[in-house]
C-alpha cells in the first residue's frame, strides 16, 4: 500500500476516518482504520476492541452493592460527606 490515498488524506481524526475522507488515525501501525472503529449509544467514535474489552470488564466493582445485599443503589462509601468552610460554620468576617 502507498502512503498517498488518492482524493484524501492519509492521516485523520476518528471522525474523518469514519467518514472515509481519511485512511486512518495515526502514523505507521498505530493508527486505527475504519473497520477498527464504531459508534457507540452515546454517538462517540470509539474503537471496536477497547469497547469490547471495558464491556467484559464491567470496572464497577467498588461502586456496586454486595451480591445478596437488600439494598438498592450505589455502595455508600465510608467517608462521611465532604462540607465546605461555609456550612461548617467558618469565619465569614471579611473585615
Amino acid at each position: 500500500m502507498s502512503d498517498r490515498m488518492e482524493g484524501g488524506q492519509l492521516i485523520g481524526s476518528r471522525r474523518q476516518v469514519f467518514n472515509g475522507t481519511a485512511k486512518k488515525t495515526g502514523y505507521g501501525k498505530a493508527g486505527l482504520t475504519k473497520k477498527e472503529l464504531k459508534m457507540n449509544k452515546h454517538g462517540r467514535i470509539v474503537s471496536i476492541k477497547r469497547s469490547k474489552a471495558s464491556r467484559k470488564n464491567k470496572n464497577l466493582g467498588k461502586f456496586m452493592q454486595k451480591k445478596g445485599s437488600k439494598t438498592f443503589g450505589p455502595a455508600l462509601s465510608k467517608k462521611s460527606k465532604r462540607n465546605s468552610k461555609k456550612s461548617k460554620g467558618g469565619d465569614g468576617d471579611i473585615l
